[in-house]
């Protein structure tokens, strides 16, 4: 029995040696066939990106970033009913709402309007005094004006819209801008309900130049960048390229120009 074991001793550690290596051969086919998947994804997403260029932003290769006038430019841009975007008042009903904070709905006098209102960038006024006389001497420019001054007096109405970036406010800026839209609403007939004074920054920081005559609403890029966002998210856009460069727009505010919160 003792040489039968000895006999079979040299088969057993043959088996033994086969298993081994059997596990080691298909061991290295996985890996191998691993790796081969591997390149194969990473070849595919190559080619993936060649073809759609996800991480393209042509606002921020073009150095849009903290550039305020070039943001007030494509804000008048979305905001004009009649602009190149073909979108008619899509981009309007959605900020609009943002910028005059009055929970996502529009009040009847904007949405009355249909596409009769006028959107002006760098609208220039001359200045008042404390008494409202005019000095045309000096002048006031007012960074987006929104208004409608035709029809009835409840279907106007007027935004002024200050936006700062980088820079901080002039002496008294706001405050003269609060005068500046009393005396145009004056002018105009239009309702004091129907009267907004916006201050957008990125963070959405409280003016110190103002005063109680004409509550100012703090509105933030970070709502702005939300709200284009849910467009994108519901498909509301329905020309490609514009729904691109809006995401563009949309990550250049999130990415360049909202600042990160400080962790306590």
């Amino acid at each position: 029995m003792e040489n039968l074991l000895q006999i079979n001793e040299p088969f057993s550690n043959m088996q033994t040696f086969t298993e081994e290596w059997r596990w080691k051969f298909e061991k290295k086919v996985i890996w191998e066939e691993m790796v081969d998947g591997f390149k194969s994804a990473s070849i595919e997403t190559q080619k993936t990106k060649k073809k759609y260029a996800p991480d393209a932003n042509i606002l921020v290769a073009l150095n849009m970033n903290k550039q305020e006038l070039k943001h007030g430019r494509f804000l008048l841009w979305l905001l004009d009913a009649k602009g190149s975007h073909a979108q008619a008042r899509l981009f309007f009903d959605i900020l609009i709402p943002v910028l005059i904070q009055s929970d996502g709905v529009l009040p009847s006098s904007i949405k009355n309007a249909k596409e009769k209102y006028i959107v002006e960038r760098e609208r220039s006024f001359p200045k008042l005094d404390d008494n409202g006389d005019v000095d045309i001497q000096k002048r006031d420019q007012v960074d987006l004006l929104i208004h409608n001054t035709t029809g009835d007096s409840q279907s106007r109405f007027a935004i002024f819209i200050e936006n700062k970036i980088d820079a901080g406010e002039q002496e008294q800026q706001l405050s003269r801008y609060q005068q500046q839209l009393s005396k145009f609403a004056e002018d105009y007939s239009i309702p004091e309900e129907n009267r907004w004074m916006v201050f957008l920054t990125p963070e959405g920081r409280e003016g110190t130049t103002g005063n109680e005559s004409i509550s100012i609403i703090d509105v933030s890029y970070g709502k702005i960048a939300s709200a284009l966002k849910q467009l994108i998210f519901d498909k509301a856009i329905e020309a490609d390229f514009i729904q691109r460069l809006v995401e563009n727009y949309a990550d250049l505010l999130k990415t360049k120009i909202i600042k990160p919160r400080k962790r306590k």
